[in-house]
């Protein structure tokens, strides 16, 4: 097992898409970053007197990229990069010769999800970094308040992408369609799904039961949780959990019984 996670992760760092993919998060931050500093500075200049003031300070907390909700770009980007990856092994064939070697062949969904899970890492990274650096020629970065709190967030972003990776892998892998995975990877990452989220909420609402009133379905997806600068922690953990445990599962019992070509 642990020399399929090793070639797995290999296979991930000698990808051309994966690099390709970290450049284009650090470019676009990195712009947005210095776009959105701008925007803000030129703002607090241009106010009329009397108007609501704009704070322009010039210290900006590390914390605050870290906390920052996933930028849709960046999730359909990274969700795009592991659709690639998980069937690479399967549209070039090698998968038979691998699988064939393990006493069960859901053990690669198991290695698949595990790199993924670094592949995440590294994209979110990239992303902060990009703005980071996108912040330094207008401002000094602090990166001592807050950090915890920045740092807990950063993680709970890492996991709600993780589950969403874990549906991923299920058509990408255990239903071998790249392009029912690549659909997903799209709808979701693009919070195209929020509205739909809303609507079915509105429908629950409307159910004469007093503890549906108030339900709000963005508050359980992992899509929607991660457009939150501050997701709650509990629910985020215990959404992420059960997410990956169902369909990763899910994915390693159906891969067992299909043939490998």
């Amino acid at each position: 097992m642990v020399n399929i996670i090793k070639m797995d992760m290999y296979r991930l760092f000698k990808s051309r898409s994966f690099k390709v993919v970290l450049i284009v998060v650090v470019i676009l931050n990195l712009l947005y970053g210095s776009y959105n500093r701008l925007d803000t500075y030129f703002t607090a200049k241009s106010l009329e007197e009397g108007a609501d003031p704009v704070v322009w300070s010039k210290t900006v907390d590390f914390a605050k990229f870290l906390r920052k909700p996933v930028f849709y770009f960046d999730c359909i980007m990274t969700l795009l990069s592991i659709v690639w990856f998980s069937n690479s092994d399967l549209s070039h064939g090698y998968i038979k010769n691998i699988a064939g070697q393990l006493p069960k062949k859901g053990h690669t969904v198991i290695s698949k999800f595990i790199v993924v899970g670094v592949h995440n890492f590294f994209l979110l990274f990239a992303a902060v970094i990009g703005q980071l650096i996108g912040y330094l020629p207008y401002s000094s970065i602090n990166f001592t308040n807050d950090l915890g709190e920045g740092i807990l967030h950063f993680w709970i972003k890492w996991l709600l992408l993780l589950s969403i990776s874990a549906i991923i892998l299920l058509f990408s892998s255990g239903f071998k369609s790249k392009n029912a995975a690549t659909t997903i990877a799209v709808l979701m990452g693009g919070k195209v799904l929020t509205l739909t989220y809303a609507l079915v909420s509105a429908g629950i609402n409307k159910i004469p039961v007093d503890c549906l009133k108030d339900f709000d379905l963005t508050k359980y997806m992992p899509d929607a949780l991660m457009s939150f600068a501050r997701p709650d922690v509990k629910t985020s953990v215990i959404v992420s959990i059960v997410i990956i445990a169902v369909f990763i599962t899910a994915t390693v019992r159906i891969f067992n019984k299909k043939d490998v070509n």
